[in-house]
């Protein structure tokens, strides 16, 4: 116990070292208030057709990627690469340095409006390139462990702005009172959701599948869902106007 409680009370002293919000940073990306119950259902009021579009895609979107991460092993040996644990290594961080500098870069972009548009124009990229890695996989051009990672970088690159970019984005364009907090809260809550979901019917209803024609199959399902509903949702939420 005291392993995991010395970070974690290092973690909370850091934090609450940590300034306010200056006058600057409200002006740019608006005041952030704690969200009641009240606020919690005019903020589900205000957005449900885009929170709806981007839940459907959280929902695939975890499944995939915890199915990606979850069965690594089972694919890499369908792959033709089982036995080589350093494989995860060689795969792993070129997705984490991709993402990073890919985000990084979005940082630039003061005007939220733009970022907000950014963000999505990533995300859908992200899909996007789950559909067309598979393809190039099935057509030969590319090897299991490109493969493996241009669908980790996709993946990724979809699903890490739901952690905060991309909500945070959208609170300063709109100018909505509140905060992160419950959106992530409720993304996640159905996230894991379909991640559960996608594991059983995996194992109940396409048992015969491999756990690489099933991941296949998924990619190319979540790559055209994804692009069509990211697509959609960022036309909703860049119109609206400030509040």
């Amino acid at each position: 116990g005291a392993l995991f409680l010395g970070p974690f009370l290092v973690s909370v002293w850091l934090l609450s070292r940590l300034p306010g919000p200056s006058a600057a940073d409200e002006a740019a990306r608006a005041a952030r208030e704690p969200m009641d119950g009240a606020r919690r259902w005019a903020f589900l009021k205000q957005f449900w057709p885009g929170l709806l579009m981007l839940l459907v895609v959280y929902l695939f979107l975890t499944a995939f990627r915890d199915f990606r991460d979850n069965y690594g092993v089972e694919i890499f040996r369908a792959l033709g690469h089982g036995g080589r644990p350093a494989i995860f290594t060689q795969t792993e961080i070129p997705v984490a340095f991709g993402v990073l500098v890919v985000l990084a870069a979005l940082n630039l972009i003061r005007d939220n409006r733009r970022g907000l548009l950014g963000a999505f124009v990533i995300m859908a990229g992200g899909m996007a390139l789950l559909g067309g890695a598979t393809a190039l996989l099935d057509a030969g051009a590319i090897g299991g462990v490109t493969w493996m990672i241009l669908v980790g970088f996709g993946s990724y690159l979809a699903y890490v702005p739901f952690g905060t970019v991309l909500f945070e984005r959208m609170i300063a364009h709109t100018r909505t009172a509140g905060n992160v907090v419950f959106a992530i809260y409720l993304m996640d809550a159905v996230g894991y959701t379909g991640s559960a979901g996608t594991m059983l019917w995996k194992d109940l209803g396409r048992a015969s599948l491999s756990h690489l024609d099933f991941i296949r199959g998924l990619a190319y399902g979540l790559a055209g869902l994804g692009v069509l509903l990211l697509t959609a949702a960022a036309v909703y939420f860049v119109r609206r106007r400030p509040r």
